[in-house]
């Protein structure tokens, strides 16, 4: 078992006489049936016939083998199976059965691992429910697996019942390795999965621990990815209003982060609908607009929320800033100028030529170095 990965070019000798002759006289049947009859169609035809021969031809030794040395798959091309092919009931049952203790390592195999996956595709709730079980101690490891997080991603797909749904949700909950798991560069894809294809109400755990874990999560590179998509599936007003509340909380903190910056313009997004979060979101925002439009990563939130506002409200903003004398600080400043550009998009070249001229007269004025100290905090 512990060999499942070198190749044994001599498998002959795994191969049982068939006691299975009902699918293998059905599998020769259909495989000369369409070598007698390829020469009839066009190039085309002739591919597809020769790709579900080749597939047949695959099945058949699978269905033959031995099962006493894993190594026996990396010599049967299973990653030349078509993912599109159809097991029957039979060959699922067969298959599985001989595959029984077997299916962490296929699921971690390079090549096997696409097999796994296409069994899963066709199999039964209670053949899906028996591959659950067997790995269901490991879902963990195969979570941040290169090859075995993709296979696990497709059971996470085709769970069609309660009993696979919670199944998955308390062995990826079990061990305390969320967070872990979210943020790995595999793990990552299946907890997003997971928030994707599973109804909140089932996933009231997963939602428990990100909720908090919200900062950390936020300034991983990954672990942001979980966040977004979190925002984005998320329906429930009590876990969008905890959101908030972190948000708020950490704002500087996860705007001014390179990852976390993007969990606040997904969330911004997220209620630019909602008048009320917005406005208590806002104070926030203006409190530490001048701090976070001079910064590389802050800037992207304040650009962000601009994008969202009537042209009566940037030029409150506009006004204020003006009076201040904070307008021209803002211009020389690399991100803040961007930020200046967004208020100032959507007004007439009028008001934008005024702007500019009154810049000449704010240069000549004492310039206020934007720092901590110098900041506003302004209400509009």
């Amino acid at each position: 078992m512990n060999n499942y990965e070198k190749e044994d070019d001599d498998y002959s000798s795994l191969l049982l006489k068939s006691t299975i002759d009902d699918i293998n006289n059905e599998i020769c049947n259909k495989s000369s049936y369409l070598e007698e009859n390829s020469s009839s169609e066009n190039n085309i035809s002739k591919n597809n016939n020769n790709n579900t021969i080749k597939n047949k031809y695959n099945i058949h030794k699978i269905l033959n083998i031995k099962i006493n040395n894993i190594s026996i798959f990396s010599n049967i091309d299973i990653k030349y199976l078509s993912p599109t092919y159809e097991f029957t009931l039979k060959e699922l049952d067969i298959i599985i059965h001989k595959l029984k203790g077997y299916f962490f390592q296929l699921m971690t195999g390079k090549n096997s691992n696409y097999f796994i996956s296409n069994i899963i595709i066709n199999a039964t709730k209670k053949q899906k429910l028996y591959i659950l079980s067997e790995i269901y101690p490991m879902i963990d490891i195969l979570a941040i697996n290169e090859y075995g997080s993709h296979p696990l991603q497709t059971l996470i797909e085709k769970a069609s019942s309660k009993d696979e749904i919670i199944m998955i949700i308390n062995a990826i909950t079990a061990k305390n390795k969320f967070i872990e798991i979210a943020k790995d560069v595999n793990g990552t894809y299946v907890i997003q999965k997971i928030i994707s294809y599973f109804n909140e109400n089932f996933r009231t755990k997963v939602n428990q621990i990100i909720l908090n874990n919200i900062v950390e999560l936020c300034n991983d590179m990954f672990g942001v990815c979980v966040i977004k998509k979190f925002i984005n599936n998320c329906q429930n007003q009590e876990c969008i209003y905890f959101l908030l509340v972190t948000f708020i909380n950490n704002f500087v903190n996860i705007s001014e982060n390179q990852f976390g910056n993007y969990a606040i313009q997904i969330f911004i997004d997220k209620i630019a609908l909602n008048e009320k979060m917005l406005s208590v979101l806002e104070q926030h925002i203006f409190l530490n607009f001048l701090r976070l439009s001079v910064h590389r990563f802050g800037s992207r939130v304040i650009e962000n929320y601009i994008e969202k506002l009537r042209k009566k409200k940037k030029r409150k903003i506009l006004s204020i800033l003006w009076d201040k004398g904070y307008i021209f600080q803002l211009i020389i400043n690399k991100y803040g100028k961007y930020v200046i550009s967004k208020l100032l998009y959507g007004f007439n070249s009028e008001n934008r030529k005024n702007l500019l001229n009154a810049f000449s007269s704010i240069k000549n004025n004492n310039e206020i170095n934007l720092n901590e100290h110098s900041l506003i905090n302004f209400n509009l």
